[in-house]
């Protein structure tokens, strides 16, 4: 069905026939330069879209808030550090989707769709890595189960569809480039995290320490080492 939302058009789809790209992977593995292909032109299709003032919610405004939260529980001054760069990040007023991971990307037919568009916002792309590293990393660090139970395929296939799709997106096969891209992307992944984690608890304490714990490390690594989330720097 298509409807208007005041001068907008939109597209209603029930019952949609087809293979999201998770499945596609678990089934065919062979296929995943076809889906990193497909899934970074529908990520530069929507990172190219402007979003007129006040049509969406800005991403940063949560991912400050999340900052704030925990910046308490980093040693030494590099809560205020965190803090101040996640502030600097420049709006760019261009669509994001925010939860763009391989379920939520799907072929129909030839025809390459996006689904649960309930997430979209405005923001700067690194809004939009954080939720992918997460789904396909993040998450899974210390129960690497995790991956595999919300995918469908396992962490070495989502470390790989992570990557290839990175490389793909900045254009660059640069092991070292990549890395300082991915270190940028981290750092904020970890602060999604710790924020939600800490606010949403399971009933193993345990464990949830212990996952806290990881990510809080890593975090407490990489970010002497970044002074900006700009990827040109």
């Amino acid at each position: 069905d298509v409807v208007r939302v005041g001068d907008s058009y939109g597209s209603v789809f029930e019952l949609l026939n087809s293979r999201s790209f998770a499945k596609i992977l678990a089934a065919e593995p062979e296929k995943m330069d076809f889906c990193v292909s497909e899934y970074v032109k529908m990520l530069k299709t929507i990172h190219a879209i402007s979003v007129p003032e006040g049509k969406l919610p800005q991403r940063k405004i949560k991912i400050l808030g999340a900052a704030k939260r925990i910046k308490d529980l980093l040693p030494d001054t590099l809560g205020d550090k965190l803090v101040a760069m996640v502030d600097a990040i420049p709006e760019t007023g261009r669509m994001i989707h925010c939860d763009c991971h391989a379920k939520n990307i799907v072929l129909s037919g030839d025809d390459v769709l996006l689904i649960d568009m309930d997430t979209l916002s405005v923001g700067h792309p690194i809004f939009e890595f954080i939720a992918m590293y997460n789904a396909y990393i993040g998450y899974g660090e210390y129960q690497p189960e995790i991956i595999s139970d919300f995918l469908g395929f396992d962490a070495e296939t989502a470390r790989k569809f992570w990557h290839d799709t990175l490389a793909a997106y900045f254009g660059t096969a640069d092991e070292g480039r990549l890395t300082k891209i991915e270190d940028k992307i981290r750092c904020l992944a970890y602060v999604n995290l710790i924020d939600w984690k800490t606010r949403h608890p399971g009933n193993d304490k345990e464990t949830d320490e212990a996952t806290v714990g990881l990510w809080k490390s890593r975090l407490t690594e990489l970010l002497p080492q970044i002074d900006s989330f700009d990827f040109a720097e």
